[in-house]
């Protein structure tokens, strides 16, 4: 699975939204920050990566989680 597609999955466990694509804010997703905080560490475990608290602030898209993870991915 594609890790964009693995993103979604787990963002669209959590959210309220049926469609989530890269422009979505990740304000509109209908989660609060207890759940926002659950969805990115389910993407640290799955995708065995290690997010910084400077980076999870700065999150406000889901392209930005796609963009960061990539940039994870890669390094």
């Amino acid at each position: 699975m594609d890790y964009k597609e693995k993103l979604k999955e787990i963002i669209a466990k959590t959210s309220k939204v049926k469609t989530i694509t890269p422009e979505t804010n990740l304000k509109d997703l209908g989660l609060d920050s207890l759940d926002l905080a659950e969805v990115l560490m389910e993407i640290e475990e799955e995708l065995n990566i290690q997010l910084e608290e400077d980076e999870m602030i700065n999150l406000k898209t889901v392209q930005d989680v796609y963009n960061i993870v990539e940039h994870k991915i890669l390094k």
